[in-house]
């Protein structure tokens, strides 16, 4: 829901701005603590649960958005991939993980996520000029701030909304359902970039050993 968001789509235009320079390294958290109950859905193996496909999705989706926005594309895919996670020994889902990420242009990301542990839940974008620290980038209800490097005073936005966050969502889908896509450069998911996401997520998956039935189905 985030993705087709105007806080979103305001971070996308500060980075094609170059307003701090080339992107270098993005740093993406999304981590709750759901406590211990291996018969949610955030947890169990049965419903896909773990922190990769619940979370994860988020700053991995966030990363790829920002690295090709950042290279005057839509998105990026990862080039490299490493990835360490807690698999819990009842469900053998992951409860916290962590992945490193390399794109094109030798773009960094580090990522986060966990259903069994809280953290700070924001995005940092680094340049070569400064950055872009996005305070709630999941439901969109912080600020983004712009700090230049050898500057005292950031620059501190509070991007308007005029409807409830997953509504932004629900009229794209409907809307693209009706022949009517998104707009040529709009930060919204498309099914190519969903489809890019979830490979995406299978790797992270198999770097720390996270399969689940469903991956053997032919």
């Amino acid at each position: 829901m985030y993705r087709h968001h105007p806080q979103t789509e305001k971070v996308a235009e500060l980075v094609e701005s170059n307003v701090i320079g080339k992107v270098r390294m993005i740093d993406a958290q999304f981590c709750y603590n759901s406590g211990i109950k291996p018969e949610s859905r955030a947890q169990a193996r049965a419903l896909g649960g773990g922190g990769i496909l619940d979370v994860g999705c988020y700053a991995m989706s966030f990363a790829r958005l920002i690295a090709g926005r950042a290279q005057d594309r839509l998105f990026a895919e990862p080039l490299e991939l490493k990835a360490v996670g807690h698999l819990d020994a009842q469900t053998r889902t992951d409860m916290w993980s962590m992945a490193s990420v390399r794109f094109e242009g030798d773009i960094l990301a580090n990522l986060s996520c966990g259903v069994r542990v809280n953290a700070e839940n924001r995005v940092v974008i680094y340049g070569d000029k400064g950055r872009i620290v996005v305070q709630n980038p999941w439901f969109c209800a912080g600020t983004i701030i712009v700090q230049i490097d050898g500057q005292s005073e950031p620059t501190v936005t509070e991007p308007m909304a005029d409807r409830q966050l997953f509504t932004y969502e629900v009229d794209a889908f409907v809307a693209e359902m009706r022949g009517q896509p998104i707009g040529a450069r709009a930060v919204g998911m498309r099914f190519d970039d969903t489809l890019g996401n979830m490979k995406a997520l299978d790797w992270w998956r198999a770097e720390i050993g996270l399969g689940y039935e469903a991956d053997t189905v032919r």
